[in-house]
This record gives C-alpha cells, structure tokens and sequence, in this order.
C-alpha cells in the first residue's frame, strides 16, 4: 500500500468512525463508497496486513483511529476470505492463517475490541481448511496460546 493509499483509506475510515469531522453528507457517502469499493478488491487482504502491522498510531487530524482502522482492516480480511481465499494457492492460504494466528499472538489486553473479530475471522478459516488442508490446527492455536502477551 502506498502512501496516498493509506492516507486514503485513513481519512475515509476516520471520516466514517467520526462523523462530526465532515458534516457534508456527499464526503461522508465518498468515504463510505472508497471504503467498500476497497474492502472488496483483490488486493485488500495484503494491504489489510500492512495497516495491522503499522508500527505506529493512527493518526487523523490530531485523532487516534488506530482502533477503527484496525477492526477495517479485520473487515477487510472477512471480505476477502469469502471472495478469494478459495481461489488461491496453498503457500498464500498459508500465509494467511500464520498472519491472522501472528495477530492473534500479538494482541494485546488494550485491543479488546479486535478479540472478536479475529475469532471470528479464525473461525472462518477453520470452517474452510480444517481438517483437510490444516490437519496442525490445534497444534497451531495451541502453539498461539502459548506464545500470547496474556498467557506470560
């Protein structure tokens, strides 16, 4: 994702959590439009990981939205995983499961509101590849639970 995209997909996301930034209801439905239009392209998915592992807050106008970009971009992965995760090859659904199980491993106590979310996004990924194409499930979360910020 490059910089203009990000910032993009920053102000539209920041406009859509607060609406009383733009009282304009034609910004207010551009950035619901760019919101949507994004969530489902075929690209998403990477640039939904990169706006999870950004090292730093977002930041909007002097605003911290670094938890509704967060849950967008957990949006962005359930939209992906139901328009292409079946199309894919085996390394990149691979890829996809260590990074929502790395997710997982990560988050912290203060990113309660993405706790429900990443369940459910591992829920669907169980749904899809368990048994048969992710036979070390249990292994993997077992593994997860173990390595957690909470379990130490």
């Amino acid at each position: 994702m490059d910089t203009n995209q990000y910032n993009l997909i920053l102000s539209a996301v920041s406009i859509s959590a607060n609406p009383h930034l733009v009282p304009d209801p034609a910004t207010k439905q551009k950035a619901f439009t760019l919101l949507s239009q994004f969530k489902s392209s075929d690209n998403a998915a990477v640039s939904a990981f990169q706006l999870l592992d950004h090292p730093h807050p977002h930041q909007y106008n002097g605003l911290d939205v670094t938890p509704h970009m967060k849950l967008y971009a957990l949006q962005c992965l359930l939209s992906s995983i139901s328009q292409h995760y079946s199309k894919q090859p085996e390394s990149a659904r691979q890829h996809f499961k260590n990074k929502i199980l790395e997710q997982i491993a990560t988050t912290t106590e203060t990113d309660k509101l993405i706790h429900p979310k990443l369940a459910s996004l591992l829920a669907d990924l169980t749904l899809r590849d368990f048994p048969q194409r992710w036979p070390t499930f249990f292994a993997d979360v077992q593994q997860v639970r173990l390595t957690s910020p909470e379990h130490t």
